[in-house]
């Protein structure tokens, strides 16, 4: 779980700059698949923890400015490994990602994009 409060760390950035990973999409495919398999599920889950402290902070009522988006809604039941196989899948289906954090980001949203009842609206 560290390594996943690092990559949420890494992946939120501040409100003067953004600090994104340099790993791209196809490298993180790469990583995917090698002996670093761990490192991969890591940064994935950092990804995905990043994107719903993101949405738990958001204001419900707009009392802090304009309510933000609802993105993506991982079920709390999704275990890294299958995080890690829906990356790895839609990213030998979609080619051409620049930065990792879009890739992730990405499946995890086509997979799991967020409804009404899913975000209590």
């Amino acid at each position: 779980m560290k390594y996943a409060l690092f990559a949420a760390l890494l992946v939120t950035g501040t409100a003067h700059a953004e600090r994104f990973s340099k790993i791209t999409g196809d490298k993180l495919i790469e990583i995917c698949s090698s002996s670093a398999s761990e490192t991969c599920t890591a940064y994935i889950d950092g990804v995905s923890d990043a994107a719903s402290l993101y949405q738990k902070l958001r204001p419900i009522n707009g009392s802090r400015g304009p309510r933000l988006p609802a993105y993506l809604c991982v079920p709390t039941e999704a275990t890294g490994m299958e995080l890690k196989e829906i990356v790895v899948s839609f990213g030998h289906s979609h080619t051409g990602f620049n930065t990792a954090e879009r890739l992730v980001l990405d499946a995890l949203r086509a997979k799991w994009p967020c409804t009404a009842a899913s975000v209590g609206q």
